[in-house]
């Protein structure tokens, strides 16, 4: 029995009226008991009506205005004041707060709702009275005595009674006369008059409006809580000259409040008060001492600082879930629940579970009164059960026998989901036995009936109808707790075992219902399954088959192809099909077809008799009412052509693919061949007449295009059978057309883009070998004259060399100088049209064998430079090997060069193990290069430095470059100027590729 508090009546019985409505139709879908009672509807007249039909017309432009800029609004909503219509067509005026909230999964606005008909009224008139009081004192001074709050003027500068009402004598105990002489401020509470005041500033600044509980002290001591409105008189200038004050006694609320507070703090968990003010903020007050166990804090702390509490909840990850429920409960006003984790100050995760009643007030203000629970345990032990029951769609149920007039039961959530019942269902035994089919209902009754009597516990599957009228097959597990012979309780799960039983059933149904004989064996050749029509064939039941070995019941097959076929396909794992001749001891003579499908199981053999095969085209004759009924659940479109009487039969198929009108389109033969396209129609009905008069002909299939009613052909392919009687004649044809109309279009497309990009790789081929010619052309013509100019030049130097003069010697020098960096420049050019084309087969490379022959090629300016070059292990990799000894040694050749001045170059040879790649890494102290020329540099005759401090022709990183993206990898670099430079570059990895440990640490100078 659950003893938990419910909260859930706070929204029906708020005594405002509230509703919930759709943002998008205006339609009402769901209203409190004030609401009904005030406006005079019952709740069905009430949630058939929207929000326009409350008002008089002429109020609907103000709301379609109110609600222009929801999307942008948050929080508490201030709608303003309407004029509403009861069901009697009484108006009213009403002052409209609201909240955005989700309810029945759309967008709505909870509202709650003031009369302030009376109020207004009543300023209304004391307006009036106001102006009319210079012609009729009486008039006025009956107005306002008659009024049902307490009214009064008051001095804005020092809080003087300036008039006030008969009512208000009740309210304080002072009489009029005695009031008139006093100011509020003496009136207030002293704990309440710092408050007061700060909130009377903001009103006279006309920050705000004054609405404000606070305490009086009555004449004879008693302290008295009342809700004041003041209303400002203002000058032309804006200044306040008089202040009118509405006040209502609100004691008994607040001591009901109070009486909550002291109740709560003896419950299990905080109670509280959550409100939401109408200024968006929010805030806790009359906390119970239970807030230091579930929040950590003092119910003072928390009151001070909600944030405390909001920054638990956030750190549990559920912020914005909890947010959404308290959302979701103003908007449909009903009761917030919700359950989230928290984590405490002292770093504990707790779950909580949150409860609470939204009370709509009339100032805006929204107020739940609210527990909070430590539910950690439960809730994991909830999540177990729950993850599991969902998993399997497994509930429970309960009857208590103690009790043995009553039959109410106990339902869990999955038990009513699978029964498809609302929560507001009241399970019972005999209500319970109703959803069940006749004979599971005898079944289920029989076995309760022995559960409650004898303890004998039930196992039972069971076909049923849900609430919404739908079959589905349960399995039902029942027993019992009894006590000295007596069931004091039944219980048991609730299992929805109906996908696994509708598949059984409906496989069983097919295996009936086939053609073909069909059983099962075991991997020990144990018959599972033996259908009706293997009855037939073989004339064994199934009742003296199933259970039994295979072999012993025929075990002449055993040395027949049936057994060597059946143990090939146990054995191998593959399919087989047959055809053998069978003739068992009991004389039974048939020629079967064999077909055996081996699983993990077993096997599942398919077997009919074709000693008459062509009984199977009678057979199809009489199914002609199945085969329409198939007709209908295909997407093919299905054609039947009885060639005998000339009648030609479409299915659903042509009217969905095809668009034709099945009332308006009569089918005949001539039609179908008038539909085929003009280009496909002769071969096509040439092929047809091949198969109408060759007996040997059986199964067609052609592609072709078909007229569909909207005059666009459709890509078809036509698949028929051609049946025939026992003197070979076409008796009928069954065809099925598909539309590939999608696939032929992709094809064409396929096949264009396959010329284009032929025809794009032939004349890219052309102009590689062409652009290959020029660049070899070139550069040998273009050597030939260099090679004049620096012999010319040479000569000139040895021959005149003493008689000219420095001058002219430095410009012979420039000039053979040039010629060689020139022919430097064309060699580099070659070189780099040649880059990334591999005329070689990808190998092993070992790449400490690379290093070492790098070493003796650059022996004399490693020794030169005290070059040192390090490395930890190194690979074998399968590449091209040119191409990557360029690559590492135009690296090496860059760090070498490129050293600073006075300090010995330093390389390490970095290599890592990358997924699908290999990741090579060289680094050097040299002179650095800035990051926004990190990109230059692989560009070519893309050069940093003068050639007087490093000579190069800024060609050899492009070549790099242009192998490395040649085999398929990356080349980047990383630098800083001044410290040095590391070059990475991949290469994609090959199923040999090995790591080759060496040494440890390996250095070469």
């Amino acid at each position: 029995m659950n003893n938990k508090p419910d909260y859930s009546s706070f929204f029906y019985f708020n005594p405002l009226p509230s509703w919930v409505y759709d943002l998008k139709t205006f339609q009402i879908l769901d209203v409190n008991q004030a609401a009904l009672a005030h406006y005079g509807y019952n709740k069905t007249e009430f949630l058939n009506l929207t929000i326009k039909d409350i008002r008089p017309s002429e109020e609907i432009p103000k709301l379609i205005s109110a609600h222009t800029d929801i999307d942008k609004r948050e929080g508490n909503i201030f709608f303003g004041v309407f004029t509403h219509q009861k069901k009697t067509g009484e108006l009213i005026r009403m002052e409209i707060n609201g909240h955005k909230v989700d309810f029945l999964d759309k967008k709505c606005i909870m509202v709650v709702c003031q009369d302030v008909t009376q109020e207004e009224e009543q300023f209304r008139q004391l307006k009036e009275s106001e102006e009319a009081l210079r012609q009729s004192e009486a008039r006025f001074r009956t107005i306002f005595e008659i009024a049902s709050l307490g009214i009064a003027q008051v001095n804005p500068a020092n809080g003087q009674i300036l008039l006030v009402n008969s009512f208000y004598e009740s309210i304080t105990g002072y009489k009029v006369d005695e009031l008139l002489k006093m100011t509020f401020v003496e009136l207030t509470h002293p704990d309440d008059r710092a408050k007061d005041w700060e909130v009377f500033s903001k009103a006279v600044r006309g920050e705000e409006d004054y609405r404000n509980e606070k305490r009086y002290i009555k004449k004879d001591g008693t302290i008295v809580w009342v809700r004041l409105h003041l209303a400002f008189i203002r000058d032309e200038k804006g200044a306040p000259t008089r202040t009118v004050a509405i006040c209502e006694d609100i004691t008994e609320r607040k001591e009901a409040e109070q009486r909550l507070q002291n109740l709560s703090d003896n419950i299990p968990g905080v109670v509280f008060q959550y409100l939401l003010l109408p200024d968006g903020l929010d805030a806790l007050r009359s906390v119970s001492k239970g807030a230091m166990k579930i929040w950590g804090y003092s119910p003072e702390e928390v009151t001070n600082d909600i944030h405390l509490v909001w920054n638990q909840t956030k750190a549990g990850g559920d912020f914005e879930v909890v947010k959404l429920s308290i959302q979701e409960a103003i908007k449909t006003k009903t009761k917030w629940a919700a359950q989230y984790r928290s984590v405490l100050p002292n770093g504990d995760v707790q779950v909580h579970l949150g409860s609470g009643t939204p009370n709509f007030l009339p100032d805006g203000t929204i107020l739940f009164n609210s527990i909070v629970l430590d539910i950690t345990q439960d809730a994991k032990n909830k999540e177990l059960l729950a993850q599991a029951s969902q998993l399997a769609r497994i509930g429970s149920w309960e009857l208590d026998m103690v009790n043995e007039e009553n039959d109410d039961m106990y339902w869990s959530p999955m038990t009513r989901d699978i029964l498809e019942v609302d929560e507001g269902y009241n399970p019972s035994l005999t209500g319970g036995l109703e959803f069940y089919v006749e004979d599971s209902k005898q079944r289920i009754k029989k076995a309760v009936e022995e559960l409650i009597k004898a303890g004998r516990e039930f196992d039972e599957e069971l076909l049923l109808i849900t609430g919404k009228g739908r079959e589905k097959w349960v399995r039902t597990i029942g027993k019992s707790e009894r006590v000295n012979g007596k069931c004091l309780k039944i219980y048991g799960s609730f299992q929805d075992i109906h996908t696994s039983k509708s598949l059984e059933n409906q496989i069983r149904v097919i295996l009936e219902s086939i053609g073909d004989a069909f059983i099962a064996l075991d991997r020990n050749w144990i018959v599972t399954y033996w259908n009706k029509e293997a009855e037939n064939l073989v004339g064994h039941k199934r009742e003296d088959i199933i259970g039994k070995n295979i072999w012993d019941l025929y075990p002449d097959a055993m040395d027949l192809e049936f057994g060597r076929q059946y143990r090939k396909a146990m054995e191998t794992g593959e399919t087989v099909h047959f055809e053998d001749f069978y003739k068992n001891p009991s004389g039974l003579e048939l020629w079967l077809e064999m077909t055996a499908y081996p699983s993990k199981d077993g096997l599942s053999i398919y077997f009919k008799d074709i000693t008459e095969r062509k009984q199977a085209d009678i057979r199809l004759l009489q199914a002609n009412e199945r085969f329409e009924k198939v007709t209908e659940a295909t997407n093919d479109a299905i054609w039947d052509y009885d060639v005998v009487n000339n009648h030609l039969f479409w299915g659903n198929g042509f009217y969905t693919l095809f668009g034709y009108n099945a009332e308006e389109t009569k089918p005949s033969f001539k039609l179908l061949e008038s539909l085929i396209h003009e280009d496909d129609r002769e071969r096509i009905i040439s092929q047809a007449q091949r198969f109408m008069t060759d007996p040997a002909l059986k199964d067609w299939y052609e592609e072709y295009r078909f007229l569909k009613a909207d005059n666009s052909f459709a890509f078809v392919i036509d698949r028929a059978t051609f049946l025939r009687n026992n003197e070979g004649k076409v008796v009928r044809v069954i065809g099925a057309m598909n539309d590939i109309t999608e696939r032929k279009n992709f094809e064409y497309q396929l096949l264009e883009l396959n010329a284009s990009l032929k025809k794009y790789a032939r004349e890219l081929e052309i102009s590689n070998e062409e652009l290959e010619q020029f660049a070899f052309i070139t550069s040998h013509d273009l050597q030939e004259p260099l090679r004049m100019i620096t012999s010319f030049m040479d000569q000139l130097r040895r021959k005149y060399g003493d008689k000219l003069d420095e001058k002219a010697n430095q410009y012979i020098h420039f000039a053979i100088d040039g010629a060689k960096r020139m022919k430097s420049i064309i060699l580099d050019l070659l070189e780099y049209s040649k880059a990334g084309k591999f005329t070689d087969k990808p190998e092993k490379i070992d790449l400490y064998d690379l290093l070492e022959n790098y070493q003796l090629l650059r022996r004399k300016i490693i020794i030169e430079k005290s070059v040192e070059i390090s490395f930890d292990r190194l690979p074998v990799v399968e590449s091209h090997k040119a191409p990557l000894t360029q690559t590492i040694h135009c690296l090496l050749d860059n760090a070498i060069h490129y050293s600073r001045e006075g300090q010995a170059p330093k390389i390490n040879i970095s290599v890592f193990d990358r997924e699908g790649f290999w990741e090579i890494e060289i680094a050097d102290n040299g002179i650095g290069i800035d990051p926004q020329f990190h990109e230059k540099i692989f560009i070519i005759f893309q050069r940093l430095h003068n050639r007087d401090k490093y000579d190069g022709t800024g060609i050899g990183l492009s070549i790099a470059k242009k192998h490395v993206e040649s085999w398929g990898g990356k080349i980047w670099l990383e630098s800083k100027p001044g410290v040095g430079s590391t070059f990475h570059f991949t290469i994609p990895k090959q199923q040999n590729d090995v790591i080759m440990i060496t040494k440890t640490s390996n250095v070469l100078y």
